[in-house]
C-alpha cells in the first residue's frame, strides 16, 4: 500500500521542493506531493485525479499514519465540526487503476467520456466557466449519424450521467464527507481539500524539524545531516535538555 515513515531528510527536502518558495500553483503543488515516492508529477499529471489524491494520502501515512482529524465549518451556523478520514480506507476504495473512460447514450445522442486529470485542471484555471470547459475536454458527444453535437446540446439528463460515470470510475477524484452539525442539527457535505491538509502537516513538521536543528546546532554545534540523523527520540531529549527541560 505504502512505503515506510519518511525521514526528517525527506521532510525537509520536501518541504523546499514545494514550499511558497518553490513557486508552484495548487495543483502543481498537488502533484509534486503526490511524486514524493518518485513518481513523476508529469506522469501524474496526465492521469486521472484520483491518481494523485491516492499519491497524496499515501504521502499522509508516511508523515503521520492513517488516521486524519480534520475540521470543517458549518455553513448554517459557523460552528466547528470535528471529523475524521482513514486514509487506507479511502486508499481502499481505489484499489484499481480508474478506467480510461467510457460510452453513454439516451435519445440518439451518443456520448464517448474520460475521467478528467490534472492537467485538465491546470487547464481550467484561467476559464470564465470550468465546469463547461472541463466537460468539453473530457466528453465527444455525436449524433446516431455521427454528426458532432457540443456538450451544451446534450440533454440534462446525459450529462449527469456522464458526471456520475466518472465519479464511479475514479472515487478518488474527491473526497466528499457528509456531515452533520452538532449545534445546529445542520446536514452539509464537507469537499475535502487533500493536498491542503497534507501540505499543512508536512509543513507543520517540516516548521518542527527546523527549530530542534536550530535548538541543537546552537546548543552542540551539530550541523543538520548530525541532528537529522538521531532518532526522533533521542532528538527529543537532546532538546529538552537543551531548553533546560530535562532529558
Amino acid at each position: 500500500m505504502g512505503r515506510g515513515a519518511l525521514t526528517g531528510e525527506e521532510i525537509l527536502d520536501l518541504w523546499e521542493r514545494t514550499g511558497p518558495s518553490a513557486g508552484l500553483g495548487a495543483i502543481e503543488r498537488a502533484l509534486a506531493l503526490a511524486g514524493f515516492d518518485g513518481t513523476d508529477p508529469d506522469i501524474l499529471a496526465r492521469e486521472p485525479v484520483g491518481r494523485a489524491n491516492a499519491g497524496l494520502l499515501r504521502l499522509r501515512l508516511a508523515l503521520s499514519g492513517p488516521r486524519m482529524p480534520a475540521l470543517s465549518d458549518c455553513p448554517g451556523c459557523a460552528g466547528r465540526v470535528e471529523f475524521e478520514l482513514d486514509a487506507l480506507a479511502l486508499l481502499a476504495a481505489q484499489d484499481a487503476p480508474p478506467p480510461a473512460g467510457g460510452a453513454l447514450s439516451a435519445d440518439g445522442v451518443h456520448v464517448h467520456w474520460r475521467a478528467p486529470s490534472s492537467a485538465d485542471l491546470l487547464d481550467l484555471t484561467a476559464t470564465p466557466d470550468p465546469v463547461r470547459a472541463l466537460l468539453e475536454s473530457c466528453v465527444h458527444a455525436q449524433a446516431t449519424g455521427g454528426a458532432r453535437i457540443a456538450v451544451t446540446d446534450v440533454p440534462a439528463d446525459l450529462i449527469a450521467a456522464v458526471e456520475g460515470a466518472m465519479a464511479a470510475a475514479d472515487p478518488l477524484s474527491e473526497v466528499v464527507v457528509a456531515l452533520t452539525c452538532p449545534y445546529c442539527a445542520a446536514n452539509f457535505d464537507c469537499d475535502v481539500d487533500l493536498a491542503g491538509f497534507v501540505w499543512a502537516e508536512l509543513d507543520a513538521r517540516a516548521s518542527g524539524l527546523l527549530h530542534e536543528v536550530d535548538v541543537l546546532a546552537r546548543a552542540y554545534g551539530w550541523t543538520e545531516p548530525e541532528v537529522l540523523a538521531l532518532s526522533a527520540a533521542r532528538r527529543g531529549a537532546y532538546l529538552r535538555m537543551a531548553l533546560g527541560e530535562g532529558p
